[in-house]
C-alpha cells in the first residue's frame, strides 16, 4: 500500500525575499542583477547579459543570491506568456541579486527540500497553467497574486524519492533537448536543400523566360510611420517589424515581444489573414 506524500504551503518551507531596488543611497556594490530576460524557456539561467549595476550595499546585503535559490517572476509576462516563470540560480560564487520585478525563494529546510525538486516542481507550476490563473494585469504588464502563490501546497516525499523524481526530469529533459537539437540540425539541412533546388531552378533559365520590373508587375506600398505612443502589449492590430519574418520568407509570431497598435489606422494599410487570429498592419 502507497503512502500519500505529505504536502506543505510554500510559505512553510519557503523564505520569499524581495527584489532588489537601484537605490542612491551609498555605499554602492557592484552586482550582475538577474532580470526576466535571462530566464530560459526551460527553467535555468541565461547568464550570456547580466546586467552590471551599482546597488546599494544595504539593500545588496539582504538580497544576495545564494546558489539553490529560485528567482519567481512576480510582474511582467505578456498576452501569450503568463506571469509566474521561474529561474535557478546555480552558482557557487560572485556578486549577484536580482531585480524589483522578481522575488527570490529559498528553501528553509535544505533536509527537508532539495532546491532542485523545488525548482521541477515550480517549473511545473508554471507550465501547467496554475499561475496563469493568479495573475492580475493592467494594460502590457501582468502582477502574480503572491498570497496565493505562497499558498500552493507542494508533496514532500523522503529526500531520496525527490532526488530520484529530479533524477528521471534531468534525464528527460537531457532527451528533449537532444531532439530539439536534431531537428534544429534537420532544418538546417533541409533549408540548405531548399536554397540548392530555388538556386537551380531560377538559374537554369528556359528559353522562353523574359525579365519584367517588379514595378510592373506588383503594386509596392511602403508602410506607415504608425505613432510608439499608442504602441500596446496586446491588441487587435499586430503591427508587423523585420522580426517577425522568418528567414525563409514566412511570418513569425513574436511572442511577449510583438506589438499593437491600438491608435487610428489609415486606410490600405491593414493587411490580409496571415493565419492569425488577430488583424496585422505595416
Amino acid at each position: 500500500m502507497t503512502t500519500a506524500w505529505e504536502t506543505k504551503p510554500l510559505q512553510d518551507v519557503c523564505e520569499f525575499i524581495n527584489g532588489l531596488w537601484k537605490g542612491k543611497k551609498p555605499p554602492f556594490v557592484r552586482a550582475g542583477v538577474i532580470r526576466m530576460t535571462n530566464f530560459t524557456k526551460d527553467g535555468g539561467l541565461d547568464d550570456s547579459d547580466i546586467a552590471q549595476l551599482d546597488v546599494e550595499a544595504r539593500q545588496f546585503e539582504k538580497r544576495r543570491l545564494q546558489l539553490g535559490d529560485i528567482i519567481l517572476e512576480k510582474s511582467g509576462g505578456g498576452p501569450r506568456q503568463p506571469v509566474g516563470r521561474v529561474c535557478l540560480f546555480d552558482k557557487n560564487d560572485g556578486n549577484f541579486s536580482f531585480s524589483n520585478f522578481t522575488s527570490a525563494i529559498r528553501v528553509r529546510n535544505p533536509p527537508e527540500l532539495d532546491f532542485r525538486y523545488l525548482h521541477r516542481f515550480l517549473h511545473w507550476t508554471y507550465l501547467s497553467g496554475v499561475t496563469e490563473r493568479m495573475q492580475s494585469h493592467s494594460t502590457g504588464i501582468r502582477n502574480l497574486n503572491g498570497t496565493a502563490y505562497k499558498a500552493i501546497r507542494i508533496p514532500l516525499p523522503c529526500p531520496a524519492e525527490q532526488q530520484r523524481i529530479v533524477g528521471i526530469l534531468d534525464e528527460a529533459f537531457e532527451g528533449i533537448a537532444t531532439a530539439k537539437a536534431n531537428a534544429e540540425k534537420n532544418l538546417q539541412n533541409a533549408r540548405s536543400l531548399l536554397e540548392s533546388y530555388l538556386e537551380a531552378i531560377f538559374t537554369r533559365r528556359g528559353d522562353e523566360w523574359m525579365d519584367r520590373p517588379l514595378s510592373e508587375l506588383c503594386d509596392i506600398k511602403h508602410g506607415f510611420a504608425f505613432k510608439s505612443e499608442f504602441f500596446t502589449g496586446e491588441g487587435d492590430y499586430v503591427l508587423l517589424t523585420p522580426g517577425n519574418f522568418y528567414e525563409s520568407g514566412g511570418y513569425r509570431d513574436r511572442g511577449v515581444k510583438q506589438k499593437y497598435y491600438v491608435g487610428d489606422i489609415p486606410d490600405g494599410f491593414i493587411l490580409s489573414d496571415l493565419g492569425s487570429a488577430a488583424r496585422h498592419i505595416l
